[in-house]
């Protein structure tokens, strides 16, 4: 390896370790790192981890710049985010317009996830005339693309579409090629068809397996909840446990509380770490992240009682000023 070559991967590496801290000082740092090893060479991996630097410190310019110039160096997944950001609100920026031309260039490149996202736009008439035939058609051209590693994902949306029609059996089919194509996400809507009977038989153990199967935000909700009304069988605690972890780490106000109040029940008990997740919690849901006063009990309900005055001062705290939805 040459000189030149090492010295940008020592940059590159620091960078790296840095950013894996998720800390927005070690952003920082990891920037001086990359922008480093960007005067050595610029390549698509450089430029990939100065935009995910950005999208950290929400930062809305610069990932706007070094998404563009990461596509530019031929990397269509920084110009998909790009449109999602767009698409989605993210840092106020909601531009179906630009949305739109994102998921575009990517269609360009056969990227098939830009597919899925402008299907979605047509099905929604979301700078486009509404029209599910078009949805239809965008998805379906997605499925032909040959050596195409996310073809789990347009499967999927076809068969939420399919469920929304009540068309379970076509639902069921669309989720189980999904899964067979590593989209483990739809591991989650066989999870519900199991657990309801929708174009199955009704299965409590193969609704479990599935959402074991699967990681997401609505899975570790459901297995939260299993555990709550005393589905699951003892033992289970630390399937309980990790699943409200990955659920507080999602941004979920009941899940940070709630991890709070386990933290809170272990012996000896950590109180900045339940402090933490507990602000955690109650400054999610003032940003609309879902929590309602009328939650508060439930929540209490779930946790050792020990912390219930603790969890009511803060709702309190929160109340007062005006940020919570009561």
């Amino acid at each position: 390896m040459g000189e030149a070559v090492s010295k940008y991967y020592t940059f590159y590496l620091r960078g790296q370790y840095l950013t894996a801290q998720n800390k927005p000082v070690g952003h920082r740092r990891a920037l001086d790192e990359y922008f480093k090893a960007l005067e050595i060479k610029e390549c698509q991996q450089i430029y990939r981890a100065i935009l995910n630097a950005y999208v950290k410190l929400n930062d809305i310019d610069n990932t706007i710049k070094y998404a563009e110039k990461a596509f530019e160096f031929g990397d269509v997944r920084a110009m998909h985010l790009l449109g999602n950001i767009y698409y989605q609100e993210q840092f106020n920026k909601l531009d179906f317009d630009a949305a739109f031309d994102c998921f575009q260039k990517c269609i360009e490149k056969k990227y098939v996830p830009a597919y899925v996202s402008m299907a979605k736009m047509y099905l929604n008439g979301q700078h486009v005339e509404k029209s599910e035939e078009k949805y239809l058609e965008l998805l379906n051209e997605a499925l032909k693309i040959k050596n195409n590693g996310n073809v789990g994902e347009a499967l999927e949306e076809l068969g939420v579409y399919y469920y929304s029609k009540k068309d379970f059996i076509s639902a069921v089919k669309y989720f189980e090629k999904s899964v067979a194509h590593g989209w483990i996400h739809s591991n989650f809507h066989l999870a519900i068809c199991y657990k309801n009977g929708d174009g199955v038989k009704k299965d409590y153990d193969k609704y479990v397996e599935h959402l074991l199967n699967c990681y997401c935000k609505e899975t570790y909700g459901e297995l939260a909840l299993l555990f709550s009304n005393n589905e699951l069988v003892d033992g289970d605690n630390f399937i309980f446990e990790t699943s409200i972890y990955y659920l507080a780490n999602t941004g979920d106000a009941a899940g940070a509380i709630v991890l709070a109040g386990i933290y809170a029940s272990k012996n000896p008990c950590d109180e900045k770490l339940v402090n933490y997740w507990l602000e955690k919690g109650f400054s999610s849901a003032a940003s609309g992240n879902g929590l309602k006063g009328n939650q508060i009990e439930a929540i209490k309900a779930c946790v050792d009682p020990q912390f219930h005055k603790t969890i009511d001062d803060m709702a309190q705290k929160y109340l007062k000023m005006r940020r919570y939805d009561a």
